[in-house]
């Protein structure tokens, strides 16, 4: 029989006294992070979620995404349907590349955040809702902004990608006419000359965030392994403040921007709703009138004291004039 796996809030719970009041939400993921890996054994209903691209989890905001690697290496998907009617998926950046002429100024950021593009007819696409917020961008992987590094340049190639309108990945090295040799070398040219919307991938020759040196257990100590995509996904860490949202979501979520509220127009036109005194006419209109039957005070007498205290506490309420509600649990 399979073990019982803990759940998520379980685990937060746990880790929640050791988190440092420094910086709280770097704390709190890394070591959650360690906790998934070192402790945690995932049920074989998470593994087939993951084998079958099916979300783990579900928000307010819809988070898409990102594959930043280059094109070339970039996966492609399946969708198996039978014996012989399977088929591949189009991905979200060859869907881009793809797109009309209507589309032609549209770049990669703009079309992942607030582009419904759900449709295979690329004329039927539509921006989302005013209203409905971007989408939330998960880049993988996250290449070194640092100039000195060797992902450097892919991290320059990545910032392209999402800001300028392109067509083919190639085309990403061209600045105002010019080609360069190298991406980075475009990406220099294209901060002194252009100004872009923020991505939220990172900043050039920005200072890498790193946990306090105290976040982990010094009595273990993991063997160097060679690093594969998913440890790295497991270990990646937070290099931004989340941003500031009213908690009160309610009537802006998707789902209610999304729905056709025109049915529920006028449902509900009492003024008494509004100003709070419905349910006080309503009741004082349709009053209930029951039949009664008087019985002698002696009547009380017989009653065992389990059922008298019962008694009691209602004849003390009604003659008491209260008209606050009883609560009573019999």
């Amino acid at each position: 029989m399979e073990k019982r796996t803990d759940s998520y809030a379980g685990l937060g719970r746990q880790i929640l006294p050791y988190v440092s009041h420094q910086n709280p939400l770097l704390s709190f993921a890394s070591r959650l992070m360690n906790k998934l890996l070192g402790e945690r054994d995932f049920s074989g209903q998470e593994i087939c979620h993951i084998l079958l691209n099916c979300e783990l989890q579900e928000g307010t905001r819809v988070i898409r995404a990102v594959d930043c690697r280059p094109y070339e290496q970039q996966g492609r998907s399946l969708r198996l349907q039978g014996d012989h009617d399977d088929g591949e998926v189009v991905g979200i950046y060859e869907k881009y590349l793809s797109r009309l002429p209507l589309h032609e100024e549209l770049t990669y950021l703009d079309f992942l955040a607030n582009w419904n593009t759900s449709k295979r007819d690329g004329r039927k696409w539509t921006r989302w809702s005013r209203q409905a917020k971007p989408r939330v961008l998960y880049y993988f992987p996250r290449y070194k902004s640092n100039p000195r590094h060797h992902q450097y340049d892919d991290f320059c190639r990545v910032k392209l990608m999402l800001a300028h309108s392109h067509r083919d990945p190639s085309e990403l090295r061209k600045i105002d006419g010019i080609e360069y040799d190298s991406y980075a070398s475009a990406a220099e040219v294209c901060y002194a000359k252009h100004q872009h919307p923020d991505d939220y991938y990172g900043t050039p020759d920005a200072e890498e965030r790193r946990p306090d040196p105290d976040e982990f257990e010094e009595e273990f100590h993991e063997p160097e392994l060679l690093e594969e995509d998913w440890l790295e996904l497991a270990r990646q860490l937070p290099d931004c403040a989340p941003s500031q949202e009213a908690i009160d979501l309610l009537g802006r979520r998707d789902i209610d921007i999304q729905y056709d509220w025109t049915p529920h127009v006028g449902r509900y036109a009492d003024p008494g709703i509004v100003q709070g005194d419905y349910w006080r006419h309503f009741i004082e209109q349709h009053r209930l009138y029951m039949d009664v039957e008087d019985l002698p005070l002696d009547v009380r007498d017989t009653l065992n004291p389990e059922q008298r205290v019962v008694y009691d506490t209602f004849i003390g309420h009604f003659q008491s004039g209260s008209e606050e509600q009883i609560l009573l649990h019999v």
